[in-house]
């Protein structure tokens, strides 16, 4: 929550005295950013748009870092129904999650899933495979990470 509230800090100060006539974009990670949003649209009227990627709290009650009617719960779902009201445009990764929301908004959120698309990208035998031959990978073992 430290390093969280920290980086919110920092982009507030950022976006303060940086961003006065962009549209911002804001990513739930970290959790407390989407905030921000909303705090400089009734202050200065500056459109925002939301990327959710986990939704909190939901995660911190899942998890039993927070208790259903606590207080700080409360409170946070009621900023998400401001913030995620007064957004321009909601963007979520599927169909799951963007029903989940639904509980904080009437807006539908867009759907851009960040998987692959495993009709077009298809295994390749380790020998056949282009790249680790021109790269030297053929014997060694690569991870490779295809999200955001």
């Amino acid at each position: 929550m430290f390093t969280w509230s920290l980086f919110t800090f920092y982009s507030f100060f950022f976006i303060l005295f940086r961003s006065r006539k962009k549209e911002l974009i804001l990513i739930t990670t970290p959790p407390f950013i989407v905030f921000l949003g909303l705090f400089f649209k009734k202050v200065r009227n500056q459109n925002y748009h939301l990327i959710i990627w986990d939704l909190y709290p939901d995660v911190l009650v899942n998890f039993g870092v927070l208790k259903k009617g606590a207080l700080a719960l409360r409170i946070w779902q009621r900023l998400n129904r401001s913030s995620f009201s007064k957004a321009s445009t909601l963007f979520t990764l599927g169909t799951h999650l963007s029903d989940a929301i639904q509980k904080y908004t009437s807006k539908k959120p867009i759907i851009v899933p960040n998987w692959v698309n495993a009709d077009f990208v298809k295994p390749v035998n380790r020998l056949d495979n282009t790249f680790s031959n021109e790269h030297g990978l053929s014997d060694k073992l690569v991870v490779m990470y295809s999200g955001i």
